[in-house]
């Protein structure tokens, strides 16, 4: 079955590089995208392939509306670069690297974007809940539209997971922006116009160059329109990014800059097959916080303490230590382990390793901390039972079985005395 699916994916990814190269329809623009060349790299023929001139560092070279997969790294067994057509200053047109050129006048893209791989945030949910079918939740279309997808490939009568070969990728690089994966080999290419850097954005205007789409109604493909431009905006929180498309104040989705072993986790989960999970590393924001924990065991957990203030878990022992999250006030806690004894800011206490209820681990000051007791009584009047502790104004029998306020038991006593004086007074008076 895995060398079935192996074999789907390779179809798959050659019909991608060959549909790209024969259909991709260009893009014509008064003005035209310029490039420069950065480092020396060989001009190869838009039709054969083939090698037909080196281009040297410091050229200039114009975009010519096209965008594919680089099918030199394919035959090479290397995948996930891309070639664009371009235009020499001499006039001779070919596909050239994209990483070998950098848009004239703009600013190259940082190393922790454009190294990275961008998915959708919520693919943590799968590796949380571990179960492929949670992905339904947030990609539907697996349900809807893969029975119709499939009637246009070779390969048929595979579960659905079976084609699910890579999550969705935003792929963002100098010169271009990829979304990829969408169904099955779906993808839509921009070639970017402009791109502006600073340390909490990226702002990148694009036209849309090319859409392969075996479901043409599915989200991402009815949102864009090949040869129209658009402009992103990537607000960047740490290994977290949310994408703006245009002047729309509300984002399109939040994406995660994970590494290729959290890919493959994912889609070993969706495709059912065993995951280690030790392995993983969890995006962090920029403060340090994560918004999915580790996935824990909580059969076990009882809780023994709450919080009695917002309180930071840490990695470890020490406030310097990464931050895991903040628990809010009154959050229930189970205590695993003490540590050191630490003086912060005049006040000491221990730190201790807590399981928080909502289910994260770490390290916290325990001055923050209170345990949770058990009423130590409780009495029954009519059918309601009410607990209370022993700190309450009550008076209790020596078995403790029994209990009445110490007012009732005033009240009571007054009311014999009452009662007692009225019979003596009667009794006077029929001696008279």
């Amino acid at each position: 079955m895995k060398k079935v699916f192996l074999f789907a994916f390779i179809m798959s990814m050659l019909c991608n590089a060959i549909f790209c190269d024969d259909t991709a329809n260009e893009i014509t623009q008064s003005n035209e995208i310029v490039y420069m060349v950065i480092q020396e790299s060989r001009l190869d023929d838009p039709e054969t392939g083939r090698g037909i001139a080196i281009i040297s560092e410091g050229e200039q070279v114009f975009y010519q509306g096209r965008i594919k997969v680089s099918t030199r790294n394919i035959r090479s067994g290397v995948n996930g670069t891309n070639e664009i057509l371009v235009r020499t200053e001499q006039g001779q047109e070919g596909w050239i690297e994209a990483n070998h050129i950098l848009l004239k006048d703009n600013q190259p893209l940082s190393s922790s974007v454009a190294a990275r791989r961008w998915i959708f945030s919520y693919y943590q949910d799968i590796i949380f809940e571990r179960q492929g079918v949670a992905l339904y939740k947030y990609e539907p279309f697996w349900l809807d539209d893969y029975n119709e997808a499939v009637k246009y490939t070779a390969i048929g009568g595979l579960p659905w997971w079976g084609f699910f070969n890579n999550p969705t990728e935003f792929y963002i690089r100098n010169n271009l922006v990829m979304i990829k994966a969408i169904l099955l080999s779906d993808y839509i290419d921009f070639a970017t116009t402009k791109q502006e850097q600073d340390n909490t954005s990226i702002l990148i205007q694009c036209i849309c160059t090319y859409k392969r789409s075996l479901c043409p109604q599915s989200h991402w493909n009815t949102i864009f329109n090949t040869g129209e431009m658009y402009q992103f905006v990537f607000k960047i929180d740490g290994d977290y990014m949310d994408v703006f498309l245009d002047d729309n104040p509300v984002k399109i989705c939040t994406l995660i800059g994970v590494d290729d072993y959290f890919m493959n986790v994912v889609t070993g989960i969706v495709q059912g097959e065993y995951v280690d999970l030790t392995r993983i590393i969890w995006p962090r924001r920029a403060d340090g916080s994560m918004d999915y924990p580790p996935p824990l065991n909580m059969s076990n957990y009882i809780a023994t303490h709450r919080t009695t203030d917002s309180l930071r878990l840490q990695d470890s022992a020490n406030t310097a230590a990464k931050l895991v999250t903040t628990l809010p006030r009154n959050t229930e806690v189970q205590v695993i382990e003490t540590g050191s004894i630490s003086t912060i800011s005049g006040i000491s206490g221990s730190w201790v390793k807590v399981i928080s209820s909502t289910g994260y681990t770490g390290w916290c000051f325990d001055v923050h901390l209170e345990e949770i007791k058990k009423p130590d009584i409780s009495y029954t009047i009519g059918n309601t039972a009410t607990e209370v502790s022993q700190t309450d104004d009550f008076i209790q029998s020596d078995k403790g079985s029994q209990s009445l306020p110490f007012g009732a038991l005033i009240a009571i006593i007054g009311g014999v005395v009452v009662v007692a004086g009225g019979v003596v007074l009667f009794i006077v008076k029929r001696k008279k």
